[in-house]
């Protein structure tokens, strides 16, 4: 209606204060069937804004998610009225829940009334009441939900601090919400970057423009989600969007929080002020001060460790230490190097982070994915600890910086970086003047060739700690599975000075129980998979599949029947993949869809259903990955049991060979990678290696990469310190004054920094460093020490978001051509054979699953007991409860299912697709999901959102669907020009159909 209404119009002017995501109304455009939207973003009146609006960031209270919600509520409640105080009243916080509203509501009212201070809460009066009352009496408060986050007006200092409680994300559970959201992910479009995040951002910039509402006002917004201190591409996109913009602090702890409100506000906090601050219960905090541990520095006795390790326990709120735990705690203060395999969801983090806490120094934690790192920086902060930050792609070069000055200022007891970062030479620059105490390698099997995971860059890992580190500090390595061989390979590539056996812990999880269905073929189970995930609705599910092709239709299939879910592949683009993990941490999502690229990123404790659509290729993947169920049955924060359900069918777990092959590379990959190195240092794009994608499970081709591992393995080439590929260099205030001090102590790098300055500034600050090399007539690395040098001197800006490999070639001789393809059929056997295990674990009838997995793992059974009986696997227990056979899905249902979504499936994916002239016949067979076999289909297809959406109907039902939309004069055929055969596009009416009933 409105595109025909814009179409009669000669122009269209529409004028908005905040209806912008991000720097444009692109979103609003769309929203209002607007062909095109030029903007036009007149300057605000307030000139000063940064000057008179603080925008405070906080990051001490827990993430507003999952089993931390509950958490956060309680905190919320503590913490606000605690900031009411510090800005003598005059506040308003915008909610988004009743329920919380009504918690923060009957906790703080009665304690600011002990101080003097009215809370009023939205419900207790009509809302001009309310805001009438906050004008007339300058210290009164008000709790406010979505209707006072725009359209309220509460102008001078009657408002003078604004609490954001929460990201305003709407609820998915919202039917409209959910079919807008279902629509656009028919499109191919992601849904929360397209859709959720625009919404948000519309929605806080409303609710953020409450505060200064005259060219008088002054006043401080303070966010309370930590979400917008996290490298999330929404947050850009939510700041940039606020009037102004305001002035932005970062705060950790709360009182920083008290005194930047008090001094922005011109109020003088003195000690009858603070003390009524204090007064009120606050969020309860670790440090080394509240543990009494004021002898950091001290060696550490026996019973010294004992005691700081009963405080850390009562702390924490455990009755007693899980098995291993305390031996690998007490080992690590003492200084040893140690080596531990504790089960999934026992704790293993904690092994490392209370000695980094109740010890001196930095311990630096080395983990294998962003998602875990953040997860377990958000767990420690929901507890209390401030002295815990990540370092990881995504993180910006300025907070990097900010970081590493905590940690050497010892405001940072806990660093997590990935294993990529140990190369960094900007990371290593900074890293140097940080004391690091202690190393811990999360995930340590990924070290070893023989391991399950194995990333090359993990192998590298003991060479980049000592050369980042400089000197030796004891190393603690920890995984969930492991064999003997894989422990004795970590201890010798770690160069561990072991003086005990490694602890070793019992990998059972009593907690969760195994099943194995048994399935005729491809749709009998998928609509299994339907079956079992429906008898836990509104649960919190992963579903693991084998290829990126497999997450998208059955996610798809699974969100005909209601679920809430998105899929999960390595293909996907890094934002879209951290809002499906952001969806599925906070529960805006129950069910993620993924490859094995999920199988270490996530710890969350409320998961209770894990599906494989397949067994993985070793048997300790599916340990891993079934280990991510019931994590939180022990401490109370999760189910008390988990259920894991194992999919098979006779001609399944093909993918197994071409995860064999692809374990290590051919040889004549590693010829092909080895006649491209020159002798001497070897500057490489690592994008550059190959430009294939991997056709199986989404994620980059590796061969080229494990190639040049391979070489450095038999002495061939050396891994240097990583080089800046892409960067931005350029002048800062102080840069002349800086030259010319510079050209009195060092005329050379002086004139360095001349060339460097020049160059600099005819590209636009854009640094490119082999480009700039060969202008410059210096090697890479020489330059990039220069702007290094430049930047810790204050003269330049200097900061990186690519990087490049280095590879010393030292010598002319070929390498040993029959030791490495020794080495590559050796790794390659070994995969195989992990993966023919795996195959008879999940196709065998064994006494007892359970049973099965342990002694793999080499576990004979528990002490004084057997696990030949463990009750709770369908092998030993065929009784065992399937609530899923319960479950009234049957094929009629879930075909019926598809039919009526059927119609807009086909029409959105032949207009979606049409530009790629594809034959009839292959748009069919991608809307059944049929694009293996001998001629796969392109990419394009097998990647759309409407892919495998109708592969419950018969191949004549789909066949009999594309004939009624042709009859309804929706589709017609259509020979491409010089081509044979015959392809599908919608009509001119089908496209106003799609356009209308199906909008993107």
């Amino acid at each position: 209606l409105l595109a025909d209404l814009w179409d009669r119009a000669d122009s269209v002017v529409l004028t908005s204060a905040t209806m912008r995501a991000g720097d444009d109304f692109g979103y609003l455009g769309g929203r209002l069937g607007l062909p095109s939207v030029e903007p036009n973003l007149i300057n605000s009146p307030f000139d000063d804004l940064d000057r008179r609006h603080l925008l405070l960031l906080t990051d001490y209270l827990p993430a507003p998610r999952g089993q931390l919600m509950d958490r956060f509520t309680q905190a919320s409640a503590a913490e606000i009225p605690r900031l009411c105080a510090a800005s003598a009243g005059g506040a308003m916080t915008l909610m988004t829940a009743r329920s919380r509203l009504e918690y923060v509501r009957d906790h703080a009212r009665p304690i600011l009334a002990t101080v003097g201070m009215e809370l009023l809460a939205q419900g207790d009066a009509p809302t001009g009441s309310l805001v009438g009352r906050m004008r007339a009496e300058p210290s009164t408060c008000l709790l406010g939900l979505r209707s006072f986050w725009e359209g309220v007006d509460i102008p001078g200092d009657a408002l003078r601090l604004l609490m954001i409680e929460k990201i305003p994300f709407d609820p998915l559970g919202d039917p409209i919400i959910s079919a807008r959201k279902a629509l656009l992910e028919l499109h191919g479009k992601d849904p929360f970057a397209d859709y959720l995040v625009p919404r948000a951002a519309i929605a806080f910039a409303q609710g953020v423009g409450r505060l200064i509402r005259s060219t008088s006002d002054r006043g401080v917004t303070v966010v309370l989600d930590n979400r917008m201190r996290r490298p999330l591409p929404y947050v850009d996109v939510i700041l940039r969007g606020l009037t102004g913009p305001p002035a932005v602090l970062e705060v950790d702890k709360p009182q920083d929080a008290h005194q930047a409100v008090a001094a922005h506000l011109g109020l003088m906090i003195d000690d009858a002020w603070q003390e009524r601050i204090d007064a009120i219960p606050g969020v309860e905090t670790l440090s080394q001060a509240a543990l009494e541990m004021d002898d950091l520095d001290a060696e550490l006795s026996a019973a010294d460790i004992e005691r700081r390790l009963e405080i850390a326990r009562q702390w924490l709120g455990f009755d007693e230490w899980r098995p291993g735990q305390q031996d690998v705690m007490s080992r690590f203060m003492r200084g040893e190097d140690v080596v531990a395999v504790l089960p999934t969801g026992s704790g293993k983090s904690i092994t490392y982070q209370i000695p980094a806490l109740m010890s001196p120094g930095v311990t630096l934690v080395v983990s294998p994915l962003i998602a875990l790192m953040r997860d377990q920086v958000d767990n420690l902060r929901s507890r209390g600890v401030s002295e815990v930050a990540a370092i990881y792609s995504g993180v910006g070069q300025a907070e990097q910086e900010a970081v590493l000055r905590s940690a050497r200022q010892g405001h940072i007891k806990l660093l997590y970086v990935s294993p990529e970062r140990l190369w960094s030479p900007l990371f290593r620059a900074w890293l140097k003047d940080v004391n690091v105490t202690r190393i811990a390698v999360d995930e340590a099997h990924c070290i070893s060739l023989w391991g399950h995971s194995f990333r090359p860059e993990y192998a590298m890992i003991p060479r980049a700690i000592a050369a980042a580190v400089g000197g030796r500090v004891p190393v603690a390595a920890v995984t969930a599975t492991a064999t003997a061989d894989v422990l004795e390979d970590v201890t010798r590539l770690l160069k561990l000075q072991r003086k005990n056996a490694p602890v070793v812990g019992s990998v059972d999880r009593p907690e969760i129980c195994y099943y194995v269905e048994r399935c005729q073929n491809r749709k009998d189970r998928d609509l299994r998979a339907v079956q079992v995930v429906e008898a836990f609705r509104r649960r919190s599910a992963v579903v693991y599949v084998p290829t990126r092709n497999d997450t998208v239709r059955l996610s798809g299939l699974l969100r005909s029947f209601g679920h809430r879910v998105r899929p999960y592949s390595g293909a996907m683009e890094l934002s879209e993949r951290q809002h499906t993990e952001d969806a599925f941490r906070h529960g805006e999502i129950d069910v993620v869809v993924a490859t094995k690229a999920f199988g270490l990123g996530i710890d969350k404790p409320d998961i209770e259903l894990i599906v494989h659509l397949e067994m993985p290729a070793s048997i300790e993947e599916y340990v891993q990955e079934t280990g991510r169920a019931a994590r939180g049955a022990r401490d109370g924060t999760g189910p008390a049991t988990g259920t894991a359900v194992l999919l098979s069918t006779p001609r399944d777990c093909r993918i197994h060979k071409y995860f064999v092959e692809s374990s290590a590379p051919d040889i004549s990959t590693v010829r092909h990678a080895w006649s491209g190195l020159v002798q001497g240092l070897n500057f490489v794009d690592p994008d550059q290696l190959s430009e294939k994608t991997d056709t199986e499970d989404g994620e980059r081709d590796e061969s080229h990469a494990l190639a040049l591992h391979y070489l450095e393995q038999v002495g061939a080439v050396r891994r240097c310190q990583d080089f800046a590929l892409r960067g931005r260099i350029g002048s800062v205030d102080a840069t002349e004054h800086r030259l010319e001090e510079l050209r009195s102590r060092d005329a050379a790098l002086a004139d360095r920094a001349d060339s460097l300055l020049r160059l600099a500034a005819e590209e636009e600050g854009e640094y490119r460093a082999i480009k700039w090399a060969q202008r410059l007539g210096r090697r890479v690395d020489k330059v990039e020490q220069t702007a290094v040098e430049l930047l810790k001197l204050g003269v330049c800006s200097f900061s990186a978001w690519r990087y490049g490999w280095v590879f010393n070639r030292a010598g002319e001789a070929d390498p040993d051509w029959d030791h490495l393809e020794h080495l590559i059929t050796k790794r390659r056997d070994a995969t195989r054979q992990r993966a023919e295990q795996a195959q008879v674990f999940a196709r065998g009838r064994p006494d007892c699953r359970r049973y099965e997995m342990l002694r793999y793992l080499g576990e004979s059974g528990p002490p004084g007991g057997s696990y030949a009986r463990c009750g709770a696997c369908d092998a030993c227990t065929p009784e065992l409860p399937r609530p899923w056979h319960d479950s009234p899905i049957d094929p009629r249902d879930a075909a019926d299912a598809l039919r009526e979504e059927a119609e807009a499936v086909a029409m959105i994916f032949i207009d979606g697709t049409e530009r790629g002239q594809w034959s009839r016949r292959n748009l069919l067979r991608a809307l059944r999901g049929d694009g293996g076999g001998k001629y796969a289909l392109n990419e394009m297809l097998r990647t759309h959102g409407c892919y495998g959406r109708l592969s419950l109907l018969d191949e004549q039902e789909v066949q009999d669907l594309i004939e009624q939309l042709i009859g309804e004069g929706w589709v017609e055929e259509h020979t491409p020009d010089g081509r044979d055969y015959q392809t599908l596009r919608l009509t001119p009416e089908g496209r106003r159909t799609v356009r209308g009933r199906f909008p993107r």
